[in-house]
Parts: C-alpha cells; structure tokens; sequence
C-alpha cells in the first residue's frame, strides 16, 4: 500500500511533517513526501482556508515551538508565510524548468527559513540554485512569464488523481483532516492505522483519535 502526501512547501507545518515523515518506516505502507502549492490545491478541490487570526497564529507558534523541543528540531518563527514572496514564484517555476530539482529545492527552503532563521529573498533562492546546479538567473529573467505556471495546474490534477492526504494541520492540534478519495485503495481505517503505528509523542494518540471520530461526512471528495 502506497501514501503519497501532499505538504505546501512554503509552510512550517510542511517543515514538521517532513522530519515525522521521513521517519516512518512501515513495511506495508510506503510513503511518500511530496510538495506542490496546497493553497491551490484546496481551492481546486471547492475547500477555503480561513484568514490568519492573531490569535490562531499565536496558538500555531505555541504548539511549533512545543513540537520542536520535543523532537529536538530546530525552529525559527517568521510573522508571515512565504506563499507571496520570491521563494514561492521559484518553487512555482522549477515545477515546469526543472521538476526533478522541486523537492531538492522545497525541503532546503523549509530548513532554511524554519530551522535557521533565513528570509526567504532572492539571495536565498540563488544559494539553493547553485547548490542544485539550476542558473539562478533563468528563473529572475522568466519571473514574469506567464508559462512559468503552466506546469502546476498539471502537478494538482496528478495530486486528485490518487489519495491525497492533507496532514500538517493534525501535527498542530487542528481538527483538519481532508481526503480526496479516487479509488486509491487506502482507506479511513488504513490510515488511522498507520497514525496509530507512529511514535505516540509525534502525531499518535491525539491524531488517531481525530480521525476515528470524524463522521464521513467531514472528508472533501471530488
């Protein structure tokens, strides 16, 4: 059986659920981290994400910060996310120029703002180039192009075409857990198993315990 979940790369949760992830080794279930634009995702899929509060954003800061120490990961908090910034439109543009670099380059600007503190502005992106042997300069003089966004629309329909399992939220303590089901085999009690299976101070108990009270009605189909 085969997972293959989908994280906004420019998000911190994306940053935790990649070090839970990366950790998990099932011999029935093989799992897969991959990135792609999830704001668009969900607004593909007829789902809206409410507005930041300064409330909730204090609440999710608490709880990263309280995941962190426990899994001795490094943390750095930014007031803003990256989706608008530079980083975001370099992602954007790698998915179409050089798609076997995206996670290379997704999981180094994870790191590099999450855990070190980096901002997330064009010096950053032309270190994280280099260091995948992508010309930096490609993508500044295309970033106005249109083309440089074709590929995504492709990436998100691939994303609906199989299980799509949209997890960080759960890491944080949010009653979010949405599922797009197109005959992909895993099923609710496949992944409360899985959940139930990891280390009970990563996701397990709170999570498992989420899912199995959800009503059906709760996960988004398309």
């Amino acid at each position: 059986m085969k997972a293959v979940f989908y994280f906004d790369y420019s998000d911190y949760r994306s940053y935790l659920m990649m070090h839970a992830l990366d950790g998990v080794e099932l011999d029935w279930l093989e799992v897969q981290w991959r990135s792609v634009d999830a704001y668009s995702l969900r607004a593909m899929s007829g789902c809206t994400t409410p507005a930041h509060t300064p409330l909730e954003r204090a609440y999710e800061r608490q709880e990263a910060e309280r995941f962190c120490r426990a899994h001795e990961i490094e943390f750095s908090w930014h007031a803003e996310p990256i989706h608008s910034g530079t980083a975001h439109g370099a992602g954007i543009w790698l998915m179409t120029h050089a798609p076997g670099a995206f996670e290379s380059y997704a999981r180094r600007v994870l790191s590099a703002v999450w855990a070190h503190g980096r901002l997330p502005d064009a010096a950053l992106i032309r270190g994280v180039f280099e260091a995948l042997d992508v010309d930096p300069d490609r993508f500044f003089n295309d970033i106005n192009e249109r083309e440089s966004f074709q590929f995504q629309d492709a990436c998100l329909q691939d994303a609906l075409s199989v299980g799509v399992f949209d997890v960080p939220g759960i890491v944080v303590g949010k009653a979010v857990f949405m599922r797009y089901d197109q005959g992909d085999g895993i099923r609710l009690e496949a992944m409360a198993q899985w959940l139930s299976t990891l280390p009970r101070e990563l996701l397990a108990y709170e999570a498992a315990r989420l899912l199995a009270q959800l009503p059906k009605e709760a996960f988004c189909k398309t």
